[in-house]
């Protein structure tokens, strides 16, 4: 597991393969969410989860599929737009993760798309003002805990904070140490 820089001093990502030639998660995520084999066979096995009503009007898979590109392509440009040209902080875009986020050495962030009731995600753990990507869903429940996909990216939390506490990062000072 390695850190990636996706923009200096502002934006990181966790590579969870022990070689440089696998997809950090900011890339894998985004690249999985222009797949239209894999948002099929996604929408398709989670189906139930997508028309129980959480989302309102319910789409159709076909209509799935074209609102998660539409949803990871802007905000992968505002994510770009913001950590390039400075136009506002990162914290602007992440908001914490649940209500609780103060018992975290570092707080769990989220960012979700554009449009009312997003289910496009990226989570990251914050340090300061830096950002590390730890991944990233499609979110159809309410709770991450309901489903296998969500929950795995809580766990993958859990691993980065355990890469942390590896690393002998334990607080702000820590990280800038590290130059992480």
């Amino acid at each position: 597991m390695n850190i990636v820089c996706i923009f200096e001093d502002r934006l990181y990502a966790f590579n969870y393969r022990d070689d440089s030639d696998g997809a950090d998660e900011f890339e894998r995520l985004f690249d999985a969410c222009q797949d239209p084999e894999f948002l099929e066979q996604f929408f398709e096995a989670n189906k139930n989860d997508l028309q129980s009503g959480f989302f309102d009007p319910i789409p159709t898979v076909e209509q799935a599929i074209l609102i998660t590109k539409a949803e990871a392509k802007r905000l992968e440009k505002l994510l770009r737009d913001v950590v390039q040209h400075q136009h506002q902080p990162l914290h602007n875009v992440f908001r914490p993760l649940s209500e609780n986020e103060d018992r975290w050495p570092f707080p769990r962030q989220k960012v979700y798309g554009l449009c009312y009731k997003s289910w496009f995600r990226i989570y990251a753990i914050r340090i300061a003002h830096r950002y590390y990507v730890t991944g990233g869903a499609i979110k159809l429940t309410k709770a991450m805990q309901d489903r296998v996909h969500t929950s795995r990216e809580l766990q993958k939390m859990q691993r980065c904070f355990s890469f942390f506490e590896e690393e002998g990062i334990v607080d702000v000072e820590g990280a800038k140490e590290l130059d992480l």
